[in-house]
């Protein structure tokens, strides 16, 4: 278990601590509190290095040995993350799982804190850092919907700085199975599909006053055919 007290953003978050001083030290984690704060999120990814998972709740160590409330819902994202990334010559498709299992447990953790924050508040704390000046404690009491975001960890490589013939390419970028797959390439297809989860879409209804109807044009003549697949 990584223990609390430290400036690392990745877990300067007022989850599952008890000393006030240990969170909100760092501008990073400010800057991200007070953009979470602002906006409501439906899933988002960080990414960082050292093994090769994607992680979801719960990484807290108070909950080692238990299942998020949305395990279920996690853990099919999670194996549709590690699919559409897949592996190559030399590694294979994500393993995922609980941060708790596949990773370690980390107190003040963003991921956690990200997910839980609204609505496990026995676990969250306000806090009162001594770096840069201090931070206001009411910036960590939050309501009951702004941190309730699907946060997964993806552990992209096994090393810090992987081989360049490792990075990938874009040849046949959206293709798992393609020769040019790799770190970059299979990552940028998962936050794509990330991004793809949240639908965010746009249906135009009227230009100028006009009522666009949703009749739907076939790009190709249907050849006398009755239907089109």
């Amino acid at each position: 278990e990584r223990q609390e007290g430290n400036t690392d953003p990745n877990r300067d978050f007022p989850y599952d601590l008890t000393n006030p001083e240990a969170c909100m030290q760092s501008v990073a984690a400010r800057t991200l509190n007070e953009v979470f704060r602002d906006h409501l999120f439906q899933l988002a990814l960080t990414f960082h290095g050292g093994m090769e998972v994607v992680g979801y709740e719960w990484g807290a160590p108070t909950y080692e040995g238990f299942k998020s409330p949305d395990d279920t819902a996690q853990s099919v994202i999670a194996n549709a993350y590690s699919r559409y990334g897949g592996g190559w010559a030399t590694s294979v498709p994500y393993e995922y799982g609980p941060m708790n299992d596949v990773v370690y447990g980390v107190r003040g953790g963003m991921e956690d804190w990200a997910y839980a924050g609204s609505w496990d508040p026995e676990r969250v704390i306000q806090c009162e850092p001594r770096t840069y000046g201090g931070y206001p404690k009411e910036k960590t009491t939050y309501n009951n919907s702004t941190l309730r975001v699907f946060n997964m960890l993806v552990e992209t490589s096994n090393q810090k700085i992987p081989d360049k013939s490792d990075l990938g390419t874009s040849l046949n970028l959206l293709e798992g199975q393609s020769e040019g797959n790799g770190h970059v390439a299979r990552n940028i297809r998962l936050a794509l599909l990330a991004a793809d989860l949240v639908e965010p879409y746009l249906s135009i209804v009227s230009v100028n006053e006009l009522t666009l109807s949703d009749d739907i044009v076939p790009l190709q003549p249907s050849g006398g055919l009755s239907c089109q697949t």
